[in-house]
């Protein structure tokens, strides 16, 4: 059975003889209904608060989920990301070890080509300087020179420099 404050308030007791005394029991039947009334209405406002509390809770369960949804999201794109990063950086390595082999063999064919150049320079050089020498000893002739106008110097080992030829002091 369920007491309100109009319960208290209306209950009439019946009369007894030595019954107790009827201000006493007014008086306590008004404080516990003054009581009872103030214990409804916090149940009330309790009531209230609970329905509020369980909104925010609510609300922030929502909120957890849509969060959770979110770092789920932002971890799955960063692993897509770091993945194609991880390809692309493979991708552009292998690109300039291409390129570089490229670059190798392409040195390595100018380097056989240049050392061919110099090589045939050095022939034509020698050539030139004797075809010179051959001049220079014949004009000498013709001239009367006795001794000749110039000595064969020692050959330049790097064949870098020099003409070969060391002219005398006699001309």
């Amino acid at each position: 059975m369920s007491l309100s404050k109009i319960d208290l308030v209306d209950k009439k007791f019946s009369r007894s003889l030595f019954g107790c005394d009827r201000r006493e029991v007014d008086q306590f039947l008004a404080e516990a209904a003054e009581a009872l009334g103030r214990l409804a209405e916090e149940k009330l406002a309790l009531a209230d608060l609970v329905n509020v509390l369980e909104e925010k809770l609510a609300a922030y369960r929502s909120q957890e989920e849509t969060l959770r949804g979110a770092v789920m999201t932002t971890q799955e794109m960063v692993e897509e990301i770091k993945g194609k990063a991880r390809e692309e950086a493979k991708r552009i390595v292998g690109a300039a070890g291409e390129e570089a082999e490229a670059l190798l063999a392409e040195a390595g064919t100018e380097l056989k080509r240049l050392r061919k150049d110099i090589s045939a320079l050095a022939a034509q050089k020698a050539r030139l300087e004797a075809g010179l020498r051959e001049q220079i000893e014949a004009h000498a002739r013709l001239l009367g020179a006795s001794e000749p106008v110039f000595a064969p110097k020692k050959a330049d080992p790097e064949g870098l420099g020099g003409d070969g030829f060391t002219f005398s002091e006699d001309v």
